[in-house]
């Protein structure tokens, strides 16, 4: 994966994160994509049209415009002023992180409240 942002251009220790915004105005609701960049802190936020936010109903596929997260892969593809990042990383072995209700996941116990704003899932 290479970023490129604030003049340098290097190999990163990077996460990405999709997701939507639900906005109570009309017109504010996006999707995005997040990029964290292990090595500096430094965090970018892309938004893209609502629509642009597909996932597939049974398994951990999710389509940002031309992002995609998947339990096995993961492809990039940022423009902006503040960072580029494109590439494609392959994960093996992976598995699904476990939820039960004792362990509810990346939420906690919150995710057993009904009125969060927020929702972590895979």
């Amino acid at each position: 994966m290479v970023l490129q942002g604030g003049g340098l251009r290097r190999c990163a220790r990077v996460c990405g994160h999709s997701g939507v915004f639900i906005a109570s105005e009309p017109g504010s609701s996006h999707a995005f994509v997040q990029i964290l960049d292990g090595a500096t802190g430094f965090s970018t936020y892309h938004r893209y049209p609502f629509d642009a936010f597909q996932a597939a109903p049974r398994a951990f596929n999710i389509q940002v415009g031309p992002n995609r997260f998947r339990l096995d892969r993961m492809a990039l593809d940022i423009q902006s002023p503040d960072r580029t990042a494109r590439g494609e990383l392959a994960f093996a072995g992976g598995t699904g992180w476990p939820v039960t209700f004792a362990s509810p996941g990346i939420m906690g116990w919150y995710a057993h409240v009904p009125f969060m704003e927020c929702y972590h899932g895979c």
